[in-house]
């Protein structure tokens, strides 16, 4: 009875290892396979669930030869079931081995993809180069280049006269405040150039200044000339006094 009772335990352990058994992912049926293993990441979790699987199975078909070592000293007295049960417990050693070669293969595959993943990618050198289509577009990039260095050189030109116009309204007008109201010159400009307008008299009032504006120039330009003539005149003497004193003196140093 007792041996009765030990064999049901070792057939219901036996049962509950074949179902472990067929629940064992296939190769190609994993969800993991499919879904997972376009990244590095991946695969090495896939391949860490296979070496644990494959680490079961292995301690399974240790557990299953134990067992079978044990029914076989159980059923000395009865050789026709023990051979039965051995031939049993045979097939499913070897569809453990089966399954076991299944994960390994399957390991072997993801170690080779995941060597190819970790390869460097191939650099490429990729050069552009910049060629007119016509000679028309060269032709238009020259003029609108050629009007934008007119056009900020006009605008340049511009501004100075702008502030040269601007400098001398301004000079006029503090002119105006340090003359008396009634000054005579200032009446022939207003009068000239904003309340009868006349033209012979403005272009003589330009003559007369552009004469004015020369003889201060050429005043203050010979005024800097004879600074300069005088103060060469100066340094020549003192260098006719030192020849001077050294040809009187031959000794003295």
């Amino acid at each position: 009875m007792k041996q009765e009772n030990y064999l049901e335990g070792i057939y219901g352990c036996l049962e509950r290892i074949e179902k472990k058994v067929e629940t064992l992912p296939v190769e190609g049926t994993s969800p993991a396979v499919e879904n997972r293993t376009n990244s590095p990441e991946g695969i090495a979790e896939l391949k860490i669930r296979l070496e644990r699987l494959q680490s079961a199975v292995e301690k399974n078909s240790s557990e299953i030869a134990a067992v079978r070592s044990h029914t076989a000293r159980l059923s000395e007295g009865r050789p026709l079931s023990a051979e039965t049960f051995a031939g049993e417990m045979e097939k499913t050693r070897d569809s453990l081995r089966q399954d076991s070669q299944a994960v390994k293969e399957t390991v072997r595959r993801l170690d080779e993809r995941m060597v190819l993943l970790k390869k460097e990618p191939v650099h490429k050198l990729v050069t552009y180069r910049l060629e007119s289509a016509s000679k028309a577009v060269v032709t238009t990039a020259s003029a609108l280049i050629l009007a934008l260095v007119v056009s900020v050189w006009t605008n340049c030109n511009q501004y100075r006269t702008n502030r040269l116009l601007k400098d001398a309204d301004l000079k006029y007008r503090a002119i105006r405040i340090c003359l008396p109201g009634d000054d005579p010159d200032i009446a022939f400009l207003e009068k000239h150039f904003t309340i009868e307008r006349d033209e012979e008299k403005i272009r003589r009032v330009e003559r007369l200044v552009t004469a004015f504006e020369d003889s201060v120039r050429n005043r203050i330009r010979n005024h800097e000339m004879a600074a300069y003539k005088d103060s060469l005149a100066h340094r020549l003497f003192r260098e006719a006094q030192e020849i001077r004193k050294q040809v009187d003196n031959p000794n003295s140093k």
